[in-house]
């Protein structure tokens, strides 16, 4: 017998800002729940706003609606004529924005947080701390990582494929990118091996693309487009911020997501991203943090 993957239901439209207390109440229900950034919703779906409230919304045929200065809202049907149900199209990028939203909100941090806590632990293990395995724009990227007890010393490589582009040996924990290098351009790998005397004791490793100047612009479009639409500051950030993370840019979406911590510091789901980026990054004591302070945070006050 055939067994076919149960597809994933989408919602109509997410939520991606909220303010003073909106309510929402489903279908033939009485039953007020209070809404949060990142909540779904689905058609006929009913908010209240009551005299103060303002959220907007995010659908999934690619509308943004600021909604306020009414007292109830219904969500209305979507407009299905751009919307295929499988991977969407390069031109249609909105349904991609929406379905990582969809993600955001389903990401299981406390399943990766078990996982990891059941593997055997290496104390002394090191970690590239800076760029992690990610996407650059930047062609000329410096490079760390933390120290390995017992080490006296680094060896750190830079390779392409089997080519070696720039090999030093050094006894601190930082790689400025040297003048003499070309810009990089391509997917790369990092090795960073901890040795004492002539014994590698320890090699960590990552590896980064970057991007030429046609994806950069590509995306740097779709970012623009996203501000031309006229979103609220958190809702501009926070699409911002997951069009980057989708794209493998993950400093530029830790940035985005830093900067509505900055004027949300109580929205648990700004942590939550964190920590996932930090998970893929491959650095789970920094992930664990920030899903801890994603249980801890008050919402909406």
């Amino acid at each position: 017998m055939t067994v076919f993957a149960e597809q994933p239901v989408y919602p109509t439209g997410i939520i991606t800002a909220v303010n003073s207390g909106v309510m929402l109440v489903h279908p033939g229900e009485t039953t007020l729940v209070k809404v949060q950034v990142l909540d779904f919703l689905f058609e006929d779906d009913t908010l209240i706003l009551g005299d103060s409230g303002s959220t907007t919304i995010f659908y999934r045929d690619g509308r943004l609606d600021v909604i306020n200065s009414i007292e109830s809202f219904a969500i209305p049907a979507l407009d299905t004529s751009g919307i295929t149900s499988d991977v969407p199209a390069t031109s249609n990028k909105v349904l991609g924005l929406f379905r990582e939203l969809h993600q955001l909100k389903e990401w299981n941090g406390e399943m990766i947080s078990r996982s990891l806590a059941k593997q055997e632990k290496d104390t002394l293990q090191m970690v590239i701390q800076r760029p992690g395995n990610t996407v650059l724009i930047d062609p000329r990227p410096d490079i760390t990582w933390s120290k390995y007890p017992g080490a006296n010393w680094y060896n750190m490589r830079l390779q392409q494929g089997k080519q070696i582009i720039s090999s030093i040996a050094t006894t601190d924990t930082v790689f400025l990118f040297p003048e003499n290098v070309e810009d990089l351009i391509g997917m790369y790998t990092i090795k960073v091996l901890a040795i004492r005397n002539s014994d590698t004791l320890y090699t960590a490793t990552c590896s980064i693309d970057i991007l030429d100047s046609t994806a950069i612009h590509d995306l740097r479009k779709i970012s623009d487009n996203i501000g031309q639409r006229k979103p609220d500051y958190f809702t501009l950030h926070l699409l911002k911020a997951v069009l980057f993370k989708r794209n493998g840019l993950m400093l530029m979406a830790m940035d985005n997501y830093n900067k509505l911590i900055g004027v949300k510091p109580n929205e648990p789901v700004l942590y939550k991203a964190m920590a996932e980026i930090y998970y893929e990054l491959g650095i789970p004591e920094l992930g664990d943090a920030f899903l801890n302070l994603s249980k801890t945070t008050i919402t909406h006050p």
